[in-house]
């Protein structure tokens, strides 16, 4: 069931199972493949959406940004959209290390570094 076709008892019951799943994997209990992408969709959507945005931001299109990470254009278009994928913190940083580099470069030729 998604967030959109809940009613607010639905959701807060829903955002509790998923606090429960968050404290029991901070505690450091190993949950199911399920468990755990439940416990994190929500953090995934959020870090994805807003890369996109500053990817965007920069006029980088998915492909030149997969490209430069290293990664399918394919990965990172899931990776945007909060679906699990392999290694995520990994693309995660390289996400972040590829738009500072691009910050920079625009910057530099700005005359502003």
């Amino acid at each position: 069931m998604t967030t959109k076709t809940m009613t607010k008892k639905e959701l807060r019951a829903e955002l509790a199972r998923r606090k429960r799943l968050a404290d029991r994997m901070e505690a450091g209990e190993r949950l199911s493949r399920d468990e755990f992408i439940t416990a994190n969709e929500l953090d995934w959507a959020e870090i994805g959406r807003q890369l996109q945005e500053d990817r965007i931001t920069y006029q980088i299109t998915l492909s030149d940004a997969a490209k430069r990470i290293g990664i399918a254009a394919s990965t990172l278009r899931r990776f945007e959209n909060g679906e699990p994928v392999r290694s995520a913190r990994i693309i995660e940083s390289a996400y972040e290390m590829m738009l500072e580099v691009v910050d920079l470069r625009q910057a530099d030729e700005a005359g502003v570094v």
